[in-house]
């Protein structure tokens, strides 16, 4: 994974991910002994659900440069660059992380609709979604390399801004439905040293959810510090700078700032003005007049124990902004990210509002006189929508009219997505969706 070409420097943003899913899929059909080699781990936001998983089922991660693969009747031999030298594996099969690159359809649009593209071939975005010529709204793959999620979330977006550029009914409806998110940002940096170290090495699998939101602000005043003449380095385990967030990586290499990468062996231990870095194959140490840790960029955010239950949950249960029928989520919430994604999201959320108030919802009823209370639709309900509420009813035995409670299955609309699992499910066949009209 992470091949880092000199013709195409823009990180993918989704190989990562999706070669561990391959692997994961590989791990369920079969026991083989698998290798990854990288030379960063990239997840955005899902690093403490990803790495450690795989590690666990005996994955062996390698980091690695200048991979080079040579194919004969019995295998497939590797070499690469690790530890100091060069090293040589044999292996049945290789399978190479698949990058993103743009539709070159994209090319006869650009001409056809007059917006422009840049170097890489991507549509120049002049505001959050929208092309540099007026009437041409952007999402997907015509932006940047993204994951599937996110082009659901952008196509919501591009159609909000198209339908509500020159509308103002739309900020209407949305007006009671947003909420403003209190910003965070790093911490105020002295400028007055002479030498800084960024240290972005953490196990804790709350803090690794932050690698894109701090790495790529590093990077950005990394490049600041090394402008004015300070001396810079960034001890990290993985750089998560996605797609254009690469080329900013190489330029602050470029300017001189120092990026060294800790392997898992290895640890820091911070002393006086002084930074050691130990390993099997190294120790090294850097004279430092000021440290900023990862962790003290993320002092002023609270939440901390729901942001984990948040995403513990399954993502794309309901859409990329949707936690449930009537809540969403945007921003930092979603998961820490670039800057750029900010805005982008934004117009995300407000698209699926708006489809959800204009939506009319097919939902399913009860036939409360029949339903025998067995919650049998409560416990196939995913979405938690189904709950058993104890109703009076009149039973006749033989004389005088009995007053009893019984439980009567009853759907909760605000938790519905009308998905029918319930109707399915229920024994006594009494849920069932009213008749639609098609016509």
């Amino acid at each position: 994974m992470g091949s880092r070409s000199k013709e195409y420097p823009l990180c993918s943003s989704v190989c990562c991910s999706y070669t561990l899913r391959e692997v994961k899929w590989t791990l369920q059909r079969a026991k083989p002994e698998i290798t990854v080699f990288y030379n960063d781990l990239r997840f955005f936001g899902q690093e403490f659900l990803m790495e450690k998983a795989y590690r666990d089922a005996g994955v062996r991660f390698v980091r690695a440069n200048s991979r080079y693969f040579e194919e004969d009747d019995d295998g497939v031999t590797v070499r690469y660059f690790a530890g100091g030298g060069l090293k040589e594996e044999r292996f049945n099969y290789v399978v190479l992380a698949i990058g993103l690159r743009p539709n070159p359809e994209l090319e006869r649009l650009s001409g056809l609709f007059g917006f422009s593209r840049d170097e890489f071939g991507f549509a120049v975005e002049k505001e959050p979604l929208k092309a540099d010529e007026d009437g041409v709204y952007l999402a997907g793959g015509s932006i940047e390399p993204m994951s599937i999620k996110d082009a659901i979330l952008t196509g919501f977006g591009a159609a909000m801004r198209a339908v509500s550029d020159g509308d103002g009914r739309v900020s209407g409806v949305l007006e009671d439905k947003v909420y403003t998110e209190i910003p965070g940002d790093l911490p105020d940096i002295d400028r007055n040293h002479t030498s800084y170290l960024f240290y972005l090495g953490t196990e804790d699998p709350w803090i690794k959810m932050f690698y894109e939101y701090v790495s790529g602000r590093f990077v950005v005043l990394a490049r600041e510090l090394r402008s004015l003449g300070k001396d810079v380095y960034v001890v990290s385990r993985n750089m998560v700078v996605p797609s254009y967030g690469e080329i900013e990586y190489e330029k602050a290499r470029r300017e001189g700032v120092v990026f060294l990468h800790l392997e898992e062996e290895e640890s820091v231990t911070f002393l006086e003005n002084e930074a050691r870095i130990a390993g099997k194959d190294r120790e090294t140490v850097l004279t430092i007049d000021k440290v900023i840790k990862f962790d003290d960029c993320l002092k002023v955010f609270d939440g901390k124990d729901f942001l984990i239950q948040f995403r513990s949950e399954p993502q794309l249960r309901w859409s990329p902004t949707k936690w449930s029928r009537e809540k969403y989520h945007t921003g930092f919430i979603r998961y820490p990210r670039a800057e750029r994604w900010s805005r982008r999201e934004f117009y995300g959320a407000l698209g699926e509002i708006l489809l959800d108030v204009e939506e009319e919802r097919v939902l399913p009823e009860v036939s409360e006189d029949r339903c025998s209370g067995c919650g049998s639709c409560k416990d196939a309900c995913p979405h938690d929508a189904i709950e058993m509420e104890m109703r009076e009813q009149q039973i006749v035995l033989f004389g005088p009219n009995v007053v009893s409670s019984a439980p009567i299955a009853h759907v909760k609309e605000g938790s519905c997505v009308g998905c029918g699992l319930c109707a399915a499910t229920c024994p006594s066949h009494v849920i069932s969706y009213p008749v639609q009209e098609t016509c």
